[in-house]
């Protein structure tokens, strides 16, 4: 018998682009302290900080220096 057994806690499916940043020690670090203080995933507070400079920077309220 071939029987299938559903799986009590299926994982979400992922949905985005995988990327992968680097960040300094101290960037890491005050990260991790946010995230921990608010109980939220880092990987919200990038995804939130991203939007907020695209929103930002197609709005002209964020000018970046030359080549940045």
């Amino acid at each position: 018998m071939n029987e299938q057994r559903a799986n009590p806690n299926p994982k979400p499916k992922r949905r985005g682009v995988p990327f992968t940043l680097y960040l300094s020690d101290g960037q890491a670090n005050a990260l991790s302290v946010i995230s921990e203080r608010r109980q939220v995933p880092k990987s919200t507070l990038v995804r939130y900080a991203v939007e907020r400079l695209l929103v930002d920077l197609e709005n002209g309220q964020l000018k970046l220096p030359i080549g940045i």
